[in-house]
């Protein structure tokens, strides 16, 4: 009955982070493609009363750290 109940109301998310992703292509020139990628997920989810450089400025201090998420 509970997986019923699930399935026919979804969780809502009310946030999404979205972390920088990691070039993996081991050439320094492609950095653009990993930045940019993560840059269209962040504008494609923003609020539209955030400007989307505000927000790619706040996943930089995570670019390149070695984090544990919680």
């Amino acid at each position: 009955m509970r997986d019923r109940f699930r399935a026919q109301h979804p969780p809502q998310i009310d946030s999404l982070a979205v972390l920088p992703l990691e070039n993996l292509s081991g050439d320094p020139a492609q950095e653009y493609f990993s930045d940019g990628l993560t840059e269209e997920l962040i504008c494609a989810r923003r609020p539209h009363r955030l400007a989307a450089g505000d927000l790619a400025d706040l996943g930089d201090a995570y670019k390149g750290a070695r984090k544990s998420l919680p």
